[in-house]
């Protein structure tokens, strides 16, 4: 498989486009109705790490892919919320072994294609962590490059491996990246989130290019060139794109609500939901290509990305020469407006 997905990039770069599409399937909101001819892989998340979900999902995705035998179907480890466990069992030779088989023997039961890795981050675990785990070390970068060496010997060339990369300045720093890339068949960088709930100043979630007047410095075109800069090729990159929208209240009114303090962030929405959010003004940001939403009777303020953004962060994944796109995900979009955006843009 490797070695297919190898060709099929080659020829991408030849001019023969091919590209990955893949889209996250969030199994807490199983069952999601979606059209298997608008992805090339569902990513589903997550299983945990003795590999012993017994969801119906599971069983649910097999026969799609049965059904569809260019669909590919892999399985996602970690999370933001169930990444603890990575640092202690990547930490040792025979802690790694026994989730490589683990894993081998899910993927030869369940007839999945592969393993995607979503370590949130090594170094730098992003939730509390329940004693008495261990849920940081200092070496968990260079362990994670043993575990996906391990894995790659192990899955050989009948099982893919991705992993879910952070976008920003620290998960990138050094050249472990490159490292990791050897090993796997691609990178997924989860290319949003650059503004959000931990903050009450409003900002865009996702925008392409940075706005001149955003503090934050980021912008999905510059998490890319990092990446890349890192030592990962440009082929074995996916996209991100975020199919969900975040909320503020309590906006400054100035500069119709953009990067001002805000009372409260309110949460975080599905894009379908986007309907339900009535007497907003829609807005367009040019430099970062994305639209938001504002409310001056509450100073409501809302980042997403619609179909037109979608469809131009697609095209910049043919402009910079990358595998193809990511999404999170299926269930965010029920009636597939912004997958097909994608797959629209994308031959795959």
């Amino acid at each position: 498989m490797r070695g297919m997905a190898a060709i099929a990039c080659a020829a991408f770069l030849a001019g023969c486009a091919h590209y990955e599409i893949v889209g996250y399937y969030a199994g807490w909101k199983d069952p999601i109705a979606f059209d298997a001819r608008d992805v090339t892989m569902v990513n589903y998340a997550f299983i945990d790490f003795a590999f012993n979900d017994q969801s119906p999902a599971l069983a649910r995705l097999a026969a799609m892919k049965r059904e569809n035998p260019r669909l590919k179907v892999m399985a996602s480890i970690g999370g933001w919320t169930g990444s603890g466990p990575f640092s202690d069992m990547a930490s040792t030779a025979a802690s790694r072994a026994k989730f490589i088989g683990a894993a081998l023997e899910f993927l030869r039961r369940t007839g999945f294609d592969g393993i995607d890795l979503d370590w949130e981050y090594p170094t730098d675990i992003g939730v509390p962590c329940p004693p008495p785990q261990t849920c940081e070390r200092p070496e968990d970068k260079k362990n994670f490059i043993a575990l996906v060496q391990e894995m790659r010997r192990a899955f050989a060339n009948r099982f893919l491996l991705t992993i879910a990369a952070g976008s920003d300045e620290k998960f990138m720093s050094g050249d472990w990246l490159a490292q990791l890339a050897r090993s796997l068949d691609w990178v997924n960088l989860m290319s949003y989130d650059y503004h959000g709930s931990l903050g009450k100043t409003s900002g865009l979630n996702a925008p392409i290019d940075r706005d001149p007047r955003d503090s934050t410095r980021a912008s999905v075109r510059e998490s890319v060139e990092r990446l890349v800069a890192s030592g990962v090729p440009r082929d074995k990159i996916t996209l991100g794109m975020p199919f969900y929208g975040k909320e503020w209240s309590g906006c400054a009114a100035v500069d119709e609500g953009l990067y001002q303090p805000c009372e409260r962030y309110v949460a975080e929405f599905d894009f379908t939901d986007l309907a339900t959010k009535t007497g907003f003004t829609t807005h367009w940001n040019a430099p970062g290509r994305v639209p938001y939403l504002t409310k001056a009777s509450t100073g409501g303020f809302i980042t997403y990305d619609d179909e037109r953004s979608i469809a131009e962060k697609a095209r910049l994944v043919k402009e910079l020469g990358l595998r193809g796109a990511m999404f999170w995900e299926l269930g965010a979009d029920r009636d597939g407006v912004l997958r097909r955006a994608i797959a629209t843009q994308l031959p795959h």
